[in-house]
């Protein structure tokens, strides 16, 4: 009887060892399947096509390393911050249309120029930037297969080098809103 009962006692502890070595080998797989998820998952992210962007100018760098903290005033870097909210009005369907005026010490500014992306710092869409006329007033205009536009655009002033001068002010463009209106200031 006692041989008995310590044969069914090492039953007992094989039958336990071996559940406990599946339960750790379960585990180590469930880990070892998870790290290779993570690994694949960042390969296929590194392989992504980037967005475009434009390569940063040397003095945009600079003045990017000397941004004040988020508690300043985030437009001090800028020579032109835009002097009211930005608004929209609804429009026809030939074109979406951001305009408005640019001032210094509350004078217009000829020939400022104005540049548009698709994309917050994206690649312009244009080679060309709008400029301010003789009162200060610009336009630019988006047509998307030859009609106005239904998507987000940023607009922007850039110096003579096409230095971002000024914050990027984002407009989107829908059936409510094809009439884009932001006036601009050197203070």
């Amino acid at each position: 009887m006692g041989a008995l009962r310590n044969r069914r006692k090492t039953q007992f502890m094989q039958n336990k060892s071996r559940t406990l070595i599946a339960i750790l080998a379960l585990t180590l797989l469930t880990l070892l399947a998870c790290q290779t998820t993570a690994l694949l998952g960042g390969i296929m992210k590194n392989n992504a096509r980037p967005a475009p962007t434009r390569a940063v100018s040397k003095s945009s760098a600079t003045r990017a390393s000397t941004k004040p903290k988020a508690t300043s005033n985030p437009n001090s870097d800028y020579a032109f911050v835009p002097s009211a909210t930005p608004r929209c009005t609804a429009g026809g369907n030939s074109a979406s249309i951001v305009s408005g005026q640019i001032l210094e010490n509350g004078n217009p500014v000829v020939g400022q120029r104005v540049q548009a992306s698709a994309g917050e710092g994206g690649e312009p869409i244009s080679d060309e930037p709008a400029e301010s006329d003789q009162s200060g007033n610009y336009q630019v205009t988006f047509v998307c297969d030859g009609r106005a536009c239904d998507a987000s655009f940023w607009v922007w002033l850039v110096d003579e080098d096409n230095n971002q001068i000024s914050p990027f002010v984002k407009f989107v463009f829908d059936s409510q809103c094809r009439h884009g209106t932001i006036n601009f200031e050197n203070p």
